[in-house]
């Protein structure tokens, strides 16, 4: 059984002859090649090259190791003509382990290693990596599971996991070069142990990096990759039947009224205590909703078959993905349920009746709030994920929370401004709240929760002045 490694330029680069330079999206690297080197870039560029024959060509192999280092060669392991595993480069920086393969020192699976399918592939990545592990064969399934522990690859038995010792090792070495598997030189872990990755969660950090430039590839913000497979989402809903119209505010009387903005910024607080004896009204609900939530303006592009609804809020791309659904228990005024606040109508569309599911959504944010009681009102932020996902390629769900953020400090400021209670929370129940307002999760559910109400008048913050 010949096991041998393979080389070939990454995915998507491209070499240019004259002058030479080797391309991969906006990424360009001009190269000093003499004839020799070119036709190693060709072979690159065409096929794949084995490293053992540039053996007699030191110049040409120490190119061909810098242009590795640096992303722009994927390697693979090949035994008897089959891939069994290959190292796809993410950045263009340092992107391989130093350490190689020692088969008496223990190696373990990366604690931030992820295997899922991508196109038909096998894919074994990690946020802490610069490059990913495609897997050709189902057999390196078995060595993965296997690394769950630490150990030596002279522990472990090619025979039961179906590989030589030659496959073995060559995968190995594959994996700790990319960085899903790491090599314990050491006693301590160092994703363990050293507190910068210690205190990752592993779901964060691989949201992190493939939702910034560096260690992802190329794909990244507005490629519209779903267009022409999917058909454009909504912009706005279609106009319910039996909207409950809000009292409109003038603004004019508003903006005379209103503290000075740095006033209102030195003032926010997040204030849990509400005044049941004298709770929030329809008035008050629905001015903050309109100074916040309210289509201000519908603006159309000859490109795009959806409008672009404008709101008081910044928004990635003009595309306002984020509705808001007010969970009432006390609002004079206006019933006990769950709405969806329509921005076109300004007014609210019942969606569920008070029960289960609704006191549910309440006891939750009074959970999240460190409160005694219910909120009088919950103000639940849902995304529409399709109007971020069929533009977006990579920062898709980031931008959602960005927005959720700003529209987090838009309500904080127009409350804080209008007197009364607010309170961001840190979570909520995404599938619960689904059920609740009869959404599909994976095509919209909650991404935030605020709480309002009024503000007791024996509140112990800054105080509110005219």
């Amino acid at each position: 059984m010949a096991v041998s490694q393979s080389l070939r330029l990454r995915r998507g680069a491209e070499l240019e002859e004259e002058p030479p330079a080797l391309r991969h999206g906006d990424a360009r690297l001009p190269l000093r090649a003499s004839p020799a080197a070119l036709d190693v870039l060709k072979t690159l560029r065409d096929g794949r090259l084995d490293p053992a024959s540039l053996a007699p060509q030191p110049d040409l192999a120490l190119m061909v190791s810098r242009l590795e280092a640096s992303g722009w060669i994927a390697r693979s392991v090949v035994s008897d003509s089959q891939t069994l595993a290959t190292r796809e480069p993410l950045s263009f920086l340092d992107v391989l382990t130093r350490r190689g393969l020692d088969p008496k020192v223990p190696v373990k699976l990366s604690r931030f290693a992820f295997m899922h399918v991508e196109r038909g592939e096998v894919v074994l990545e990690s946020g802490t990596a610069r490059s990913f592990v495609v897997s050709n064969d189902p057999r390196l399934a078995g060595l993965v599971a296997a690394l769950a522990e630490p150990r030596a690859a002279n522990d472990l038995d090619p025979e039961a996991l179906g590989l030589a010792r030659g496959e073995l090792e060559g995968v190995l070495q594959l994996l700790i070069g990319a960085g899903v598997v790491l090599r314990l030189d050491s006693e301590t872990d160092p994703e363990l142990d050293e507190p910068a990755l210690g205190q990752w969660d592993p779901v964060d950090l691989l949201f992190h990096a493939r939702s910034r430039l560096g260690r992802r590839n190329p794909s990244y913000g507005g490629t519209y990759p779903h267009r022409g497979h999917f058909p454009e989402p909504q912009a706005i809903r279609p106009e319910a039947e039996d909207t409950v119209a809000l009292p409109r505010p003038d603004l004019d009387s508003v903006a005379a009224a209103d503290p000075p903005l740095t006033q209102v910024i030195e003032q926010r607080r997040s204030i849990r205590d509400q005044d049941d004896e004298a709770p929030i009204d329809v008035r008050a609900l629905g001015e903050l909703l309109f100074r916040t939530a309210r289509i201000t303006q519908v603006l159309r592009d000859d490109h795009m078959s959806e409008p672009f609804p404008l709101r008081p809020y910044p928004s990635g791309g003009g595309l306002y993905e984020l509705d808001v659904y007010p969970v009432v228990r006390l609002c004079h005024g206006l019933d006990r349920g769950l709405y969806l606040y329509d921005p076109v109508a300004h007014g609210l569309v019942l969606r569920s009746p008070p029960g289960p599911m609704v006191d549910g959504l309440l006891d939750s944010a009074r959970v999240a709030s460190l409160r005694e009681t219910h909120p009088q009102v919950l103000l639940v932020i849902t995304a529409r994920f399709g109007r971020m996902n069929w533009k977006y390629e990579g920062v898709a769900y980031a931008l959602v929370l960005k927005h959720v953020g700003v529209l987090y400090q838009t309500l904080y400021l127009v409350a804080t401004a209008m007197g009364l209670a607010p309170c961001g929370l840190g979570g909520g129940d995404s599938d619960l709240f689904a059920r609740a307002a009869g959404l599909d999760y994976s095509a919209e559910t909650s991404v935030g929760e605020l709480i309002v109400g009024s503000r007791p008048e024996k509140w112990t913050g800054i105080p509110q002045t005219s």
